[in-house]
C-alpha cells in the first residue's frame, strides 16, 4: 500500500472525531450527489408550479414539525447517563403522538382556513400529506439524536444513503408516471423519513429500555425544561424567517417565481451543505462530552471545525457567485434560468450559515437557548421588515433577495461571535476555579 494512504489511514484512526465526519458525511455526500444528479430529470418532469406546490409543502413541514416533540429530542444527547437518555426519547415521542394527533383533528376540521393562514391554498388538496409527514419526519429526528449519542456512525450514514435511493427514485417513477405534485410530496416524506426501523432496533434492544426507568417522564420534562420553553420558539422563528420567501414571494409575485426559489434554495443547499449537517451533529455530540469539563478542548475543537467549514464552502460559494445563471440554464433548462440569479444571490447567506451553525451548537450545550430566542426574534423582525419593504414599494424580486441575504449574513456572524463568547466566559470560570 502507498505510504502516503499508509500514513493518512493512520492518522484517521486516531483523529476520533474526523473519522466520524467523514463516516457520516460519506453517507450524506452520495445522498447529495444523487440528488444533484436526478434533479435535472425530475426538473423536466415537473413545472415550475408543482415545484412551487413543493417548496410549499417543504415550508410548511419546517414550520409546523417543530412542534413535534417541542425539542425534547435534543435532550437524548445531553442526558446525564443512558439510562436517562431513554427516558427523553420515550417524552419526546409521546410529546411528538400528542401534537401529530392534535394537528390532524384540526386540519380535519378546517384544513383550507388554517392553510390559507400559511399562505397555502396550494396545499389544501393534499393536506392529509402533512401530518403524516410531519410525524415520520420528525420520529425520524428523535431516532437519530440516540444514534449520535452512541456515535453509531456507520447506520447513520448508511440510512442516509437509503433514504436518497429510495427518495430519488420515487420521485422519478411517481413523475414518469405522470400524477402530479403528489409524487413530489411523497417522495420528500420518503427522503427523510426512510430508516427510522433501523434506527428504533438499538433504542429497543438497550436493557436501559426494558427495564423499569429511574427517572419518571415528569423529572425528565422539568430537567430539559429549556428545551421546550426557549429552544422551541425559538426554532419556530427561525424557520419563520427562514420559510418567509415562499409565502411572501407567493403573495407579491407568482406561484412561477417561488418555484424558481425553491429550487435554487435546494441546489444552493445541496453545494453547501454537503457535509454541514453531518459536521453539525458530530460537533454537537462531541462537544456536549467535553464543553462543562473542558472548554478550552471545545474552543480547539470549534476553530478546527471553524478552518474546515471555510474551506469547504469556499469552492460552491465562488462558482455559485460566477457562474450560477449559466449553470442553471445548461443543467436544468433555459426555463429555470431565473433560479441561477436567485442561487447566486443566496449563496453568500447560505455561506454565513454553513460555516457557523456547528459552532453555535454551543448554545444548547451550555443551556443558554434564551439567547437564541431573542437571536432569532431579531431575525424574523428584520425579515419582516425586508418582504413588508417589499410588498410596499414593489421593489424586484433581486433586491429583495439581497437583502434577505445581508439579514441572514449579519444573524449568522453574531450568533458566532456570541457563542465564542460563551465558551472563553466558561474558560474564565475554569481558570479561577
Amino acid at each position: 500500500m502507498n505510504k502516503g494512504l499508509t500514513s493518512f489511514l493512520e492518522r484517521l484512526k486516531k483523529n476520533r472525531i474526523l473519522a466520524s465526519i467523514l463516516a457520516v458525511s460519506g453517507g450524506t455526500m452520495f445522498a447529495q450527489v444523487l440528488s444533484t444528479i436526478t434533479t435535472p430529470i425530475v426538473t423536466r418532469m415537473f413545472s415550475t408550479s408543482e415545484y412551487g406546490i413543493l417548496t410549499t409543502f417543504n415550508s410548511i413541514l419546517s414550520i409546523l414539525g417543530i412542534v413535534g416533540a417541542l425539542k425534547y429530542e435534543l435532550s437524548i444527547s445531553v442526558a446525564d447517563d443512558d439510562e436517562m437518555s431513554i427516558s427523553c426519547f420515550r417524552l419526546s415521542v409521546i410529546v411528538l403522538m400528542i401534537t401529530t394527533s392534535i394537528l390532524t383533528f384540526l386540519l380535519f376540521q378546517d384544513h383550507r382556513k388554517i392553510l390559507h393562514y400559511f399562505g397555502a391554498d396550494n396545499l389544501a388538496e393534499y393536506w392529509y400529506m402533512i401530518p403524516i409527514g410531519i410525524f415520520l419526519i420528525q420520529y425520524f429526528a428523535i431516532a437519530i439524536q440516540y444514534s449520535y449519542r452512541q456515535r453509531d456512525f456507520k447506520t447513520i450514514s448508511f440510512t442516509m444513503v437509503k433514504q436518497s435511493v429510495i427518495g430519488n427514485v420515487v420521485k422519478i417513477v411517481l413523475g414518469f408516471l405522470g400524477i402530479g405534485p403528489i409524487g413530489l410530496l411523497i417522495s420528500r416524506v420518503l427522503s427523510d423519513s426512510v430508516g427510522v426501523t433501523s434506527l428504533t432496533k438499538p433504542i429497543i434492544r438497550n436493557p436501559a429500555f426494558r427495564k423499569k426507568n429511574q427517572y419518571s417522564l415528569c423529572e425528565t420534562a422539568k430537567k430539559f425544561w429549556q428545551f421546550p420553553v426557549f429552544q422551541f420558539p425559538s426554532t419556530i422563528m427561525s424557520q419563520i424567517a427562514l420559510n418567509l420567501p415562499v409565502f411572501f414571494l407567493g403573495v407579491i409575485y407568482d406561484s412561477a417565481v417561488v418555484g424558481a426559489f425553491g429550487l435554487a434554495n435546494t441546489v444552493v443547499n445541496l453545494s453547501m451543505d454537503l457535509v454541514g449537517k453531518s459536521v453539525s451533529n458530530v460537533f454537537y455530540a462531541e462537544a456536549a462530552k467535553i464543553a462543562k469539563t473542558s472548554p478550552k478542548e471545545l474552543k480547539e475543537l470549534s476553530n478546527s471545525i471553524l478552518l474546515k467549514m471555510i474551506l469547504l464552502g469556499l469552492i460552491p460559494l465562488v462558482a455559485l457567485l460566477l457562474l450560477g445563471e449559466v449553470l442553471f440554464t445548461f443543467v436544468f433548462g433555459s426555463e429555470w434560468r431565473i433560479a441561477g440569479i436567485f442561487a447566486s444571490i443566496m449563496s453568500v447567506g447560505i455561506f454565513f450559515n454553513f460555516i457557523f451553525t456547528p459552532v453555535s451548537r454551543v448554545f444548547e450545550i451550555y443551556n443558554k437557548q434564551k439567547y437564541t430566542l431573542l437571536l432569532n426574534g431579531l431575525n424574523l423582525i428584520l425579515m419582516g421588515v425586508v418582504f413588508g419593504l417589499a410588498s410596499k414599494n414593489a421593489i424586484s424580486i433581486y433586491v429583495t433577495l439581497a437583502l434577505y441575504t445581508a439579514v441572514k449574513s449579519i444573524i449568522s456572524v453574531f450568533t458566532f461571535l456570541l457563542s465564542r463568547w460563551f465558551i472563553n466566559e466558561r474558560i474564565k470560570m475554569q481558570s479561577v476555579l
